[in-house]
């Protein structure tokens, strides 16, 4: 009998080869359009990689197979954003009415030993709190005056 990680295997194979079906592309174009899912920084998959993918000689990393799972639900009409949210708990300062999408990107907090990851408000943004960046002046101040 098949594992389950045989099966999903074979369920991602079928699923690449049916959205680059769909798509019309060749194994170079799907590359180019599976990394740029991934990553839109990424240098694209060569076609003999999408070629060892398919056939079952490499596996499908959990990275690929969500990149797949996004390119079938847009596919489906679903809006990319949409494709890419994923359900998760968060804890929020503020309310956020139900189905919120949070489209920033996480951080951790630089202030040392302080293990918040957050999502800043602005680009800029270092610190988790106030506090935090109040407490990273501090330690400047006394890093100077202690030289």
């Amino acid at each position: 009998m098949p594992s389950d990680t045989s099966i999903s295997q074979q369920h991602f194979r079928a699923l690449l080869a049916s959205i680059r079906a769909e798509r019309g592309e060749s194994l170079s174009e799907f590359g180019r359009t599976l990394a740029r899912t991934i990553d839109p920084d990424a240098h694209p998959f060569d076609r003999s990689y999408i070629s060892k993918l398919e056939s079952g000689a490499k596996p499908i990393t959990p990275r690929i197979a969500r990149a797949l799972e996004i390119l079938g639900a847009m596919l489906d009409g679903v809006s990319e954003i949409q494709a890419r949210a994923r359900r998760t708990e968060v804890w929020a300062v503020h309310d956020l009415p139900p189905n919120t999408i949070v489209l920033g990107r996480p951080r951790k907090c630089a202030l040392p030993g302080c293990q918040t990851v957050f999502v800043p408000s602005a680009p800029n943004q270092k610190y988790c709190s106030i506090e935090c960046r109040r407490e990273m002046a501090r330690r400047r101040r006394e890093k100077r005056r202690t030289g």
